[in-house]
């Protein structure tokens, strides 16, 4: 399926058009809405412990900062 159909059935934003940015481990995308741009990345099944772990490190990071 398209990534504007899943964007649009599974959140309440309606987005316009996507645009893609990078191919590697993951597949990063800007993904437009009216005037505001969002961040998307498809974790690609190879790499995904390494992305959750990521996640939880940036979690952490952000509660304990100053």
């Amino acid at each position: 399926m398209e990534i504007l159909n899943l964007l649009n059935k599974h959140y309440p934003i309606h987005f316009d058009k996507n645009e893609l940015l990078r191919n590697g481990g993951s597949t990063s995308y800007t993904a437009y809405s009216g005037g505001d741009r969002y961040f998307l990345r498809v974790i690609k099944p190879a790499f995904f412990d390494t992305a959750v772990k990521g996640a939880h490190i940036q979690a952490f990071l952000q509660n304990n900062s100053d």
